[in-house]
């Protein structure tokens, strides 16, 4: 494979993505390159920033997906290489009380989510609000977690798995030791305000990608 597919394999997160993705100039599904193809032109090489993606984070009551639960999904669109307006924020009822020391982290009281839906119907308007675009989170290992757990509880059809900004992080930055968000948002020189609630936390993330798709970009030329 070129060097070319395997940044844009490494960013899509898999190779299913790349394949469904990766079009040709005819604007078919391209097949992905074998070793001993040639390096294509430049007028054929697909721009990272024209996909559409979701990032998304979750606010949840601890670290198992499968003893803990949802709190709040917050996501938005990344459209041509833009910020869109279109936003996705919504508190869950997890059916039990939210842990002090959760709440100490986000915020997020017994009394914000009493009057929430469950997970039973906010999962599906998140699945159906993405509409299969590519998901990207921060340390999306985590996240996906969650969304394949419930998924698998409620009987959906899950999403693929979501490109990783600390994974890209540690790709494009491999002599740093840390790549938590707070870390990327410094070296980036990101604003970052408000912290660890969901929206907040995708907007930095969004940020952060945008970047790191324009530096990937620029190794293609």
């Amino acid at each position: 494979m070129s060097q070319r597919s395997s940044d844009l394999a490494y960013l899509m997160g898999s190779s299913r993505f790349l394949i469904a993705n990766l079009k040709n100039s005819n604007g078919h599904c391209g097949e992905r390159q074998s070793q001993a193809s040639p390096r294509p032109s430049s007028q054929k090489r697909l721009k990272l920033s024209s996909v559409r993606y979701v990032v998304f984070d979750l606010e949840t009551t601890g670290l198992s997906p499968v003893s803990d639960a949802i709190l709040e999904i917050g996501a938005l669109k990344i459209e041509d290489g833009v910020i869109t307006g279109s936003v996705f924020e919504r508190f869950v009822n997890p059916g039990f009380p939210i842990p002090y020391y959760i709440t100490r982290i986000n915020g997020i009281r017994d009394q914000m989510v009493a009057d929430a839906p469950t997970i039973g119907r906010v999962l599906p308007e998140f699945l159906e609000w993405i509409d299969g675009a590519p998901l990207v989170a921060h340390n999306a290992a985590f996240d996906m977690g969650f969304i394949h757990a419930n998924s698998r509880r409620l009987k959906l059809t899950p999403p693929a798995d979501a490109t990783c900004t600390v994974q890209l992080s540690k790709r494009l930055f491999p002599s740093e030791r840390r790549h938590n968000l707070d870390a990327v948002c410094e070296r980036l020189q990101l604003t970052v305000g408000t912290r660890h609630r969901a929206l907040a936390d995708v907007e930095l993330t969004a940020q952060a990608f945008l970047r790191f798709q324009a530096m990937l970009e620029r190794t293609q030329h």
